[in-house]
This record gives structure tokens, C-alpha cells and sequence, in this order.
């Protein structure tokens, strides 16, 4: 029985080890968790987490910050609109931008197709701008008579 559990085993072992997906660096990742702290030098960085620490610290112990139910519904909701702030910024922007030009679009269309008819009606018109003469003439002609 032992021999099939570790021969059923052996394919998933083995496939993990030929994992595509690698290991990251330990110094990338220290790296990238200091440079999220605010300060230009690694002491500066190094002093303002130690101070944040410390003034947490000293809050909860003097019970002046009691960690409880509101404070994590609190922390999720904020954190929830930064993650989706961060992520969908972009992504509002491009739709803002597009719907933008397609409303430029429409009306820049609109525009023109009026520019159009107004051109229209004034070739219209002044194809009619001889009926007066005519008017007159037809009108002088049926008096003669």
C-alpha cells in the first residue's frame, strides 16, 4: 500500500519541480517592501517605520487604539477602494476618453450634415432669387393682353 501512495505521489513531485514558475529574489522583495516606505536614505525609510511602529505601539497600549470588529470592516473597506482606485483608474479613464470622443465624434457629424443643409437651402434659394424678375414679367405680360 505504501508503495502505490508513494508511486501515485511521484508524477506530482516531479511535476513540481519542473515548475516553470520560479522563485523571487529575497533581496527584490526586501528592496521592494522598503522602498514603500516615505524618506530618500534606507535610514530615513528605516526611522519612519520605527516610528510608525512605536506610536502604534504606544497607542494600543494605552488603550487609546483598541483594535475591534469596526477598525478591520474599516481597514477592508478602504484597502478594497484603494485596490480598486489603483487598478481601475486606468481603465475609468480610458472609458471617460472614449466616450469623450464619441460624443466629439456625434457632434462634429451633427455639425457638419447642418453645414450641409444650410448649404442646400441657400443653392435652393438662389435658383428662386430670379422669380421675382419672372413674376413681374409674366404679370406685365398678362396686363398687355
Amino acid at each position: 500500500m505504501n508503495l502505490m501512495k508513494s508511486a501515485a505521489l511521484r508524477p506530482l513531485s516531479l511535476m513540481r519541480t519542473y515548475s516553470t514558475q520560479g522563485r523571487k529574489d529575497p533581496a527584490a522583495v526586501a528592496e521592494s517592501i522598503i522602498q514603500k516606505f516615505p524618506g530618500e536614505s534606507v535610514a530615513a525609510k528605516a526611522s519612519s517605520a520605527l516610528i510608525t511602529g512605536s506610536v502604534a505601539a504606544w497607542l494600543i497600549s494605552n488603550e487609546i487604539y483598541i483594535l475591534d470588529g469596526e477598525v478591520f470592516e474599516m481597514a477592508c473597506f478602504f484597502g478594497a477602494y484603494a485596490i480598486w482606485y489603483v487598478n481601475g483608474k486606468q481603465g475609468a479613464k480610458e472609458y471617460f476618453n472614449d466616450r469623450k470622443a464619441t460624443m466629439t465624434n456625434i457632434l462634429t457629424d451633427a455639425r457638419k450634415q447642418h453645414l450641409q443643409v444650410v448649404q442646400e437651402k441657400i443653392s435652393h434659394i438662389s435658383k428662386v432669387n430670379e422669380l421675382v424678375d419672372v413674376t413681374t414679367h409674366l404679370y406685365g405680360m398678362a396686363k398687355v393682353e
